[in-house]
């Protein structure tokens, strides 16, 4: 066997478990991200319930760590984020008057 082999094999190998680890953590993100917006959307189905809940009460129902909660929250573009004076709260409601994506 030559060196190039070698080399190219160990690459190869390489890039396989890169590959590899990056499905998983797509998938993982995927299913944490359905379950948080499962949660959010059949606590909003309950009369009288809060429209936003904090990312305490997600993490602590879905059972993940509260910066997760935040991250996945953050890049799902169906769960949005208070505008208002309470920091840290999510909906599944858009907010007609969002000044965050208003353009004038």
């Amino acid at each position: 066997m030559s060196v190039w082999s070698e080399i190219f094999s160990g690459a190869v190998g390489a890039l396989v478990v890169i590959a590899i680890q990056k499905g998983v953590s797509v998938w993982a993100d995927r299913r944490d991200s359905q379950a948080i917006y499962q949660w959010l959307e059949s606590e909003s189905k309950i009369t009288g319930s809060p429209d936003y809940r904090s990312t305490r009460a997600i993490a602590s129902n879905a059972n993940l760590a509260e910066d997760r909660v935040r991250h996945l929250c953050s890049v799902d573009t169906r769960i949005h984020l208070s505008t208002g004076t309470n920091p840290d709260l999510w909906t599944l409601k858009e907010s007609k008057r969002n000044p965050q994506h208003q353009m004038f």
